[in-house]
């Protein structure tokens, strides 16, 4: 077990993530969330379930630009049930009919913190839903994480660099 690993991400986590959550409701999950406020005045568009899209965004999107943007716009987030796990679901209300999951998932390569944010969304109004998806384009996630680090003289190795001999 490689407790600076943890140690890392605990990190990353207070320092990256953690100031720009907000917690105005305790649930339990995005499904509870919409159960809870359907009964609202201003949530009548959930119980209009033919209006209601619901849409797994097929990207991953940079958790600290994506946090950060949508501070004033989170409800509540959820604690990973485990340390390993390094999960954690954060839910947000980006218009009046534009409801957002976003799981973050962290890891720890090469003594360094990653993390990723995908995304679910439940909606009604389209214009909302396509200006959003405008912006988490531009916070998509690009590289490889995976690919070796070049070491002294271009070499693949050397200080903390690995050489990629597969592939």
């Amino acid at each position: 077990m490689n407790y600076d690993q943890f140690n890392t991400m605990q990190d990353y986590w207070v320092d990256k993530i953690y100031p720009n959550l907000q917690q105005h409701v305790v649930v339990e999950s995005f499904n509870d969330y919409l159960k809870r406020t359907a009964f609202l005045p201003s949530f009548a568009w959930l119980r209009k379930f033919e209006s209601v899209k619901v849409v797994r965004i097929a990207s991953v999107v940079n958790s600290e630009k994506f946090t950060e943007k949508y501070t004033n716009n989170c409800v509540t987030f959820c604690a990973p049930s485990s340390a390993e796990g390094a999960f954690m679901t954060i839910l947000y209300q980006i218009t009046p009919e534009l409801l957002v999951e976003a799981s973050l998932s962290m890891w720890v390569e090469r003594d360094e913190a990653h993390s990723y944010i995908s995304l679910i969304s439940c909606y009604s109004n389209d214009t909302d839903f396509e200006k959003f998806m405008k912006d988490v384009k531009l916070m998509r996630m690009k590289g490889d994480t995976t690919k070796p680090v070049a070491g002294v003289g271009g070499f693949g190795a050397g200080l903390g660099g690995s050489i990629n001999l597969g592939e």
